[in-house]
C-alpha cells in the first residue's frame, strides 16, 4: 500500500439506552493520537435519537464526526446503517462499552493497516475481566465448529475489497459470527496479537447463552461445506451445546 496515500478508517459505534458505556467508547476516541496519515472518521448510529447527541453536548466531546440518528429494529440494524453510511477504506465496530487504549490505538492501527494487503485484520483486545488473553488465530474450519473466536471489537474490515459486507438482521446475536465465517472463507486474514481496544463483554451473547448456541448451530447448518455431510455439522451441534451448557453451567 502506498504511503502517501491517505488511508481512510472508520470506526462505527452503535449505541440505545446506554450513556454510560458511551461516554467510556467516546471519551476514549476523543483522547487518541491522529496519525497524519490517516483520514479518520467516527460515526455515531443513535438507536433513540436525540439521546447521544445531547450526551456529546454536556460532556463537552469532540471526536464524533456524523451521527446517524433513527430508530432501529437492533443491534445488527444498526450496523447495518452506519455501514450504508461508510462508503470506503477499513471500518471497525466499537459500540457502547467497548473503548481504544489509551492514546495510541489509532497509531497501532495504521501501522498494521498501511502495509497489510489482507481483507480482514484481526487485533488484540483487553477482556472486562482485565486480562489479555493471547490472540490464537483462527481457521475458516475452528471458528466453524466454534473452537475459535472473532474479537469483535478488534476487528478491522476493508470496504474497498469486502463490497457487499451487511449483517444477517434476522439473527440477534450471532449475525457478526455468521459474517466472519463468510469472509475467512473468501478473504485473506491477517492477525496482529497487538492491543488496541477494551472489550467490555456481557451484553446479550453473555446473558442469553442458549440463543447464542441456538443462533451459532443454525448458522453452521447455513454455512456448512457441501462436502460436509449434514449429519456431521448436526452431530457437533449437539455436542457443542453439551460442551457449553457444561461450561456455562446452564440446564
Amino acid at each position: 500500500m502506498n504511503r502517501e496515500k491517505l488511508l481512510n478508517l472508520s470506526i462505527i459505534t452503535i449505541e440505545k439506552n446506554y450513556p454510560d458505556g458511551l461516554e467510556r467508547t467516546l471519551r476514549s476516541i476523543a483522547g487518541q493520537e491522529v496519525p497524519d496519515d490517516l483520514a479518520f472518521l467516527h460515526l455515531l448510529c443513535e438507536g433513540t435519537p436525540g439521546v447521544a447527541s445531547k450526551l456529546i453536548a454536556d460532556l463537552g466531546l469532540s471526536g464524533v464526526s456524523r451521527i446517524c440518528s433513527s430508530q432501529d429494529s437492533g443491534l445488527y440494524n444498526g450496523m447495518n446503517r452506519g455501514l450504508s453510511a461508510v462508503e470506503n477504506g477499513w471500518v471497525l465496530f466499537l459500540n457502547a462499552g467497548d473503548s481504544l487504549v489509551p492514546k495510541h490505538a489509532l497509531q497501532r492501527i495504521y501501522n498494521v493497516l498501511s502495509e497489510t494487503e489482507a481483507a480482514v485484520v484481526q487485533f488484540q483486545a483487553n477482556y472486562a475481566d482485565g486480562t489479555t488473553r493471547p490472540l490464537v488465530p483462527y481457521s475458516k474450519y475452528s471458528l466453524f465448529f466454534g473452537k475459535n473466536m472473532h474479537i469483535h471489537p478488534a476487528l478491522c474490515i476493508n470496504l474497498d475489497i469486502v463490497k457487499s459486507l451487511r449483517f444477517d438482521e434476522t439473527l440477534k446475536i450471532a449475525a457478526d459470527y455468521k459474517m466472519v465465517n463468510e469472509l475467512i472463507r473468501v478473504f485473506e486474514f491477517h492477525f496482529e496479537n497487538i492491543v488496541v481496544s477494551n472489550f467490555e463483554g456481557g451484553g446479550i451473547s453473555s446473558t442469553s447463552v442458549n440463543t447464542l448456541i441456538d443462533e451459532m448451530n443454525l448458522v453452521r447448518i447455513l454455512t456448512a461445506p457441501k462436502y460436509l455431510p449434514s449429519s456431521v455439522v448436526i452431530l457437533w451441534n449437539s455436542f457443542f451445546r453439551f460442551r457449553i451448557q457444561k461450561k456455562m453451567n446452564i440446564k
